[in-house]
């Protein structure tokens, strides 16, 4: 808007357009001007424009003033010191007024998402790239996350390494990773059915590939334990085969996996069985992943998409109460990760990328992106990252930047009237208005050859490389006829385990070796088997007045080798979980309850319920009450508290009564001390009780 000359002579309404202009310009702020501040704040007030009047009357030229400085920037007020509150922050992002006040964030503002746009050469990196050198300044171990950088087009933050010798900077020739690899806290079939979703979208197959495509992965996992991308495409066939497809449609999608999986059986790094680990690497370290030399963005796009939803799965398997950041993801144009689609598709093909956008907070995930043209990517991208920092751009982004920024038409113009580099216009949620950000240009950025990175990086990534190919040897795919047997009743006793692990009745090591009758069970047939790395021996309890007994557990490696089915693989850290949760159904379905293990219908947002009761002869209460129990053996509230709260949030109306059942009554006395200390309401509170095992082990 363009204010006409105001005569301070005239009524009060006018008077409420000169108190804007004066706002507007900042001519009235405390620090420029102390007496025209205070008459301002009396006629605004105190509705008494008297001493403003007569200031006004005395120095005309401040309104003069006033209106050139609005009708030359219509992004004017700028933030004051009055307001600085809402927009400051550890790290610094840049200057917002003409005093030098700063807007900066705080780490968990980075989990609300941060876009930046502007064209070649506005200086978008640059921002992000001082604000990453002052959180390096700040030591892993402290700041409580790390940053994992994905560059696309260039070396920008390689510089980095020069001042944080601990950053890992993983040129793509070097980046080994499968990504179908099962990490330690995974379940295979979550991952396989997570990565065949991945692989179909990303690649835009259509849904009758994705059933090809999972089948094949199970058949490679069965079959080889760690497989790579050149096994599974020699297992279309086999896996179109056993879902008996015939026809025309089928082979023609068939076809098309197999095409698209040869493309990455021909990258080295990919096509490995082992590499680079969400559990290990990337919830742990800095890293910057170069990845520009990979020419084929649907390859890097999918690796990418993978690593990031990897990273949201891990963290939902070991959430953190209260949330906070502990990962942020900078993506280099991100164009390819979070594409504008224009194909129509018989499916959505950004559901799981879009999802990803919109929970990531929760999970403790911080996310900030750059692109040029901010028309190139999703609009959901745009639409929930509360922080916004446009450069100048031309073009048909202006009317897609005059959206998402929400600026009138003056504002949006003004854009041309930036400078070419280093000031832009920003969206921020926590404030009323977009105002402008200035990026000192104190960063000193080194030049830095590739070549010198790698030789930098060169003892680590042997290192890895070296630790790659020993995580290969161990887990090499062996059968169990293969394994030298130094007793014969071994079999006998590992077929046994196989047969519990097949019908969920899991016994203690006495009563197999009640059953089996091997002299050597205990004394040579358990040592063998626990230093070849196939049980280990994991104590729980067995009957409600007996102290522990010993359960003979098999590792991963051992479930391969001996080809249990997927769905009946248990991961030894969860084995003691699955065998209490198995009790407790057994029990229920004894007192003629309706029992339900893993639960999770298909409206369910999110999560599972150990084991879900109809109480159909009202033994914990009234018949038909609904009753959710999930078993919690370290007694945490990270533990605990996650798993109440995903009970109501999620199926709320499918529950009348959450129990958590702990192992012992010194556990149930700290889980009731828990819940009561907790932030749950008096409603919430009345609907969870705190049981132990030992109900559920009666005979």
């Amino acid at each position: 808007m363009i204010y006409a000359p105001i005569s301070p002579l005239k009524t009060l309404d006018d008077w409420h357009q000169v108190i804007d202009v004066l706002i507007k310009s900042g001519l009235a702020n405390k620090r420029h001007d102390p007496l025209l501040h205070k008459f301002l704040k009396i006629a605004q007030e105190k509705h008494y424009p008297g001493p403003l009047q007569r200031y006004l009357l005395k120095y005309p030229k401040i309104l003069q003033e006033a209106h050139k400085r609005v009708q030359e920037n219509p992004l004017r007020p700028f933030p004051n010191e009055e307001e600085l509150a809402e927009i400051s922050g550890l790290i610094s992002l840049g200057i917002v007024n003409e005093y030098g006040d700063c807007v900066g964030f705080n780490p968990g503002d980075f989990l609300r998402g941060f876009l930046v746009t502007g064209e070649s050469g506005s200086g978008k990196s640059y921002p992000m790239l001082r604000m990453l050198k002052q959180i390096f300044s700040i030591p892993l171990e402290v700041r409580g996350y790390n940053v994992v950088i994905i560059q696309v087009a260039k070396h920008d933050a390689d510089f980095l390494i020069k001042d944080f010798p601990h950053i890992k900077v993983i040129p793509y020739k070097h980046f080994y990773r499968n990504m179908f690899e099962v990490e330690s806290w995974e379940d295979p079939v979550a991952k396989f059915n997570s990565i065949a979703s991945i692989f179909a979208s990303t690649n835009y197959l259509m849904t009758l590939t994705q059933p090809i495509l999972n089948e094949a992965i199970q058949i490679a996992y069965e079959k080889y334990g760690l497989f790579t991308f050149k096994e599974l495409v020699s297992l279309i066939g086999p896996a179109l085969k056993s879902l008996g497809q015939k026809g025309y449609e089928s082979k023609n999608a068939a076809d098309k996996v197999a095409l698209r999986l040869h493309e990455f059986s021909k990258i080295p790094q990919l096509n490995v069985r082992t590499g680079f680990r969400i559990e290990d690497f990337f919830t742990k370290e800095d890293i910057i992943l170069n990845v520009m030399d990979e020419t084929n963005e649907y390859v890097y796009a999918t690796f990418i998409t993978d690593l990031l939803m990897s990273s949201q799965r891990y963290n939902q398997k070991f959430p953190l109460v209260p949330n906070r950041l502990r990962t942020l993801n900078v993506i280099d144009e991100c164009r390819a990760i979070f594409p504008k689609r224009t194909k129509s598709l018989d499916h959505n093909p950004d559901r799981l990328i879009e999802r990803y956008i919109t929970t990531h907070r929760a999970d403790g995930l911080g996310l900030a992106a750059l692109i040029q043209e901010i028309q190139a990517v999703a609009t959901w991208l745009a639409e929930n990252s509360s922080f916004l920092l446009s450069f100048p751009i031309a073009g048909e982004g202006l009317e897609s930047l005059k959206k998402y920024q929400n600026l009138t038409d003056e504002q949006i113009s003004f854009m041309f009237k930036l400078p070419s580099f280093g000031v832009g216009i920003f969206r921020d949620r926590r404030f009323d208005r977009p105002y402008l950000v200035q990026i000192p240009g104190d960063l000193q950025i080194e030049s830095i050859t590739e070549e010198e990175v790698e030789e930098m990086m060169r003892p680590y990534i042997q290192a890895k490389h070296e630790e790659f190919r020993n995580r290969q040897i161990k887990n090499e795919y062996q059968t169990i006829a293969e394994i030298p047997a130094p007793s014969a009743g071994i079999k006998e006793f590992l077929h046994r385990l196989v047969a519990n692990y097949q019908t969920g009745v899991f016994e203690p090591l006495s009563t197999i070796s009640k059953r089996l009758q091997i002299p050597s069970l205990n004394d040579i047939i358990i040592p063998y088997l626990i230093e070849e790395n196939f049980i280990v021996l994991k104590q729980y309890r067995h009957e409600p007045k007996r102290g522990k007994y010993d359960f003979p557990v098999l590792t991963n490696q051992a479930q391969e080798q001996l080809k249990i089915p997927m769905n009946r693989r248990i991961h030894p850290d969860y084995f003691g979980h699955k065998l209490y949760a198995q009790r407790i159904a057994d029990w229920w379905a004894g007192q003629g309850g309706k029992v339900f293990l893993e639960y999770q219908p298909s409206q369910a947002l999110g999560g599972r319920i150990d084991i879900y009761i109809i109480d159909n002869n009202g033994v914990y209460g009234h018949a038909g009450q609904r009753i959710a129990f999930e078993v919690t053996l370290t007694v945490t509230a990270q533990n605990i508290l996650p798993n109440i709260l995903k009970c109501f949030e999620n199926f709320n109306k499918e529950v009348d009564l959450i129990c958590i059942v702990c192992e012992m009554k010194s556990d149930q006395d700290r889980a009731e001390a828990i819940i009561n200390g907790s932030e749950l309401n008096e409603d919430q509170r009345a609907r969870v009780t705190v049981t132990t095992m030992y109900r559920f082990l009666e005979k």
